[in-house]
């Protein structure tokens, strides 16, 4: 949940896809647990990973709620610095236009299997693979078990 990070892992995902030339699938995971975290944009944002320049301004902040009586504190040298890095990171990131995100949420099978087509697609399967029902199934009976659940 911390924006820097965020823009690190775009830029790393840029990185690969560029180096690697080769099929490249960037998956977004714990979106199971997304719902816990106040997130400084929409979820949608982070997936599709465009106009990364809206986030730089949350880099080097620390999250806070403000009340009436809270103070806003002016942001530190350093912050500016990492906000400016971030936004140079950020207009790298655009200028490319590779990068984007694909959910995962492991107690939700579609999601899983959503992500299994996506990957034998990429794998060089045939268009129109898709996964079998007892995948779907199974992967909710995995999650289930490992949560403790029936």
């Amino acid at each position: 949940a911390v924006p820097t990070s965020y823009v690190a892992a775009c830029l790393l995902s840029l990185t690969a896809m560029l180096r690697l030339e080769l099929p490249h699938i960037n998956i977004l995971t714990k979106m199971d647990m997304a719902n816990r975290y106040d997130l400084a944009m929409p979820l949608e944002f982070f997936r599709e990973a465009q106009e990364l320049h809206r986030i730089a301004p949350f880099c080097g902040v620390q999250p806070c709620s403000l009340d009436e009586d809270d103070v806003v504190e002016e942001v530190s040298p350093y912050a500016r610095q990492l906000q400016k890095l971030s936004g140079k990171i950020c207009e790298l990131v655009d200028d490319f236009s590779l990068v984007c995100y694909e959910p995962l949420d492991v107690s939700d099978g579609e999601s899983v299997a959503k992500v299994v087509r996506l990957l034998d697609k990429c794998n060089g399967h045939p268009c129109g693979v898709h996964a079998p029902q007892s995948l779907i199934d199974d992967a909710t009976e995995l999650f289930l078990l490992h949560r403790g659940g029936t």
